[in-house]
């Protein structure tokens, strides 16, 4: 970088802190703004966290059953969401061997439970992460509809089809978006 625009930006930072500092109003709201853009970051986190509800291995100790620090956070939050509404936590196996996948799952019922969260409300198994989705259905439309699309290896695209039936079918389906016909 240019010596003249380090001590520019050196210039512009000292100004505005010295601002800051003779300007108690300019400070407070600078205080406040700060406060707001937290909180609002802290929250949308904590309503990705409830959304996913969802424990990995790399919310413990590696190879053991002992929560770390972002695991112990992340199940805080889980914890005063399951206090009010009950539902359903994963806790992804990965690799763990059957006996440390259930001391996690133990483990976490022991923390909830001493967070004074009802277990029994509380489904914890292996489930797949929350989020939206795509709807099943939609997803096993679009993959018949791929099979009609794709001709088999082997097989002329070309064709034509004795059966009407089948010539119906495989026509009047829309294509996938992916491009392939």
């Amino acid at each position: 970088m240019r010596r003249s625009s380090v001590l520019t930006i050196g210039g512009l930072l000292w100004a505005f802190t010295a601002c800051n500092d003779t300007d108690p109003g300019l400070k407070r709201e600078h205080e406040i703004n700060r406060w707001m853009l937290e909180t609002l970051q802290s929250e949308s986190v904590e309503n990705a966290i409830i959304s996913q509800h969802t424990l990995y291995a790399y919310h413990f100790v590696q190879g053991s059953a002992t929560l770390n620090e972002i695991g112990r956070s992340d199940l805080a939050v889980l914890a005063g969401h399951y206090r009010r509404v009950p539902g359903d936590l994963n806790v992804r196996r990965g690799d763990a061997p059957d006996d440390l996948y259930a001391a996690r799952i133990e483990t976490v019922r022991s923390v909830l439970r001493q967070w004074g969260v009802e277990v029994d409300r509380v489904g914890i198994g292996e489930g797949l992460p929350g989020g939206d989705g795509y709807p099943s259905d939609r997803v096993l439309l679009g993959i018949q509809r791929d099979k009609e699309a794709k001709p088999l290896a082997g097989t002329s695209t070309s064709s034509s089809t004795t059966s009407g039936e089948t010539a119906g079918a495989a026509t009047s389906a829309p294509r996938s978006s992916t491009g392939t016909k």
